[in-house]
């Protein structure tokens, strides 16, 4: 039997993380969400009703995170130092503090989670933050996917591309080709592969109708032989039954 998942919401907010991930796995088990903005707390608590820990993740340490056993991470980090909107200090703005601290208190874990998934702006991903996520996940021997996505691929008519980033200790099921940089899974990319499994599908039907007409061919000459063959062995019984209930033949003296 499969345990339950056990996670861990970092930079909660709302619960955006907390909801999708109860759509993939409604069993699993949400251990804590941390957050310090006290009206996304409110929603939050209304919403999944439990209330977020509000911890100042400055200071957690690995043997608190140790402590939660989980097997998931969900983090939605501040933005606004990767924004390009903004600044894009990067590590030098104070509002990734709380994010540099979790990265080095991975690395003094005794049991760190056993995936990670990371959701932040487009920006994010040409940061020096990013390099230091790679490289903790790299030395942690964790396997890395990343994407750029946006609901408009998934037909919410809402243009907001965000980046994500999975980290898993086993292997990912499908390797994506090697890159510096994350899978722009844009709209136009989508089509792409939708009209490709598309042509896939018409030739896989082009291919699977003269297969369907030989089958029956090959069928309908089978039942021919078997009948004719039936028909056959039929025959050879009523010939010994015949010669068997005949009457015996006079015999010359």
């Amino acid at each position: 039997m499969m345990s339950v998942l056990r996670a861990l919401e970092f930079y909660s907010g709302i619960g955006g993380m907390h909801a999708a991930l109860k759509c993939v796995a409604a069993a699993a088990t949400m251990l804590e969400a941390f957050d310090i903005n006290q009206n996304a707390n409110l929603v939050y608590e209304h919403d999944f009703g439990r209330r977020v820990k509000e911890r100042n993740l400055d200071h957690i340490t690995a043997q608190e995170l140790d402590s939660y056993a989980a097997d998931l991470w969900m983090l939605a980090p501040p933005c606004q130092p990767f924004t390009r909107q903004g600044k894009q200090r990067g590590g030098q703005d104070y509002r990734s503090c709380s994010f540099l601290n979790i990265l080095q208190q991975i690395k003094l874990m005794q049991h760190p989670p056993k995936w990670l998934l990371l959701e932040n702006v487009v920006g994010f991903e040409m940061s020096d933050v990013h390099q230091l996520l790679a490289d903790v996940l790299t030395a942690g021997g964790y396997h890395k996917q990343e994407f750029i996505l946006t609901p408009l691929q998934y037909g919410v008519p809402y243009s907001r591309p965000r980046y994500f980033c999975l980290g898993s200790k086993h292997p990912f099921p499908v390797q994506l080709p090697s890159n510096d940089s994350p899978a722009l899974c844009t709209p136009a990319l989508l089509l792409e592969l939708k009209r490709s499994q598309a042509d896939q599908q018409d030739i896989m039907a082009a291919a699977t109708q003269p297969m369907a007409s030989h089958i029956k061919q090959v069928q309908s000459i089978g039942q021919y032989l078997w009948s004719g063959s039936q028909q056959q062995q039929q025959q050879q019984r009523q010939q010994r039954q015949t010669l068997t209930h005949s009457p015996a033949l006079p015999t010359q003296e």
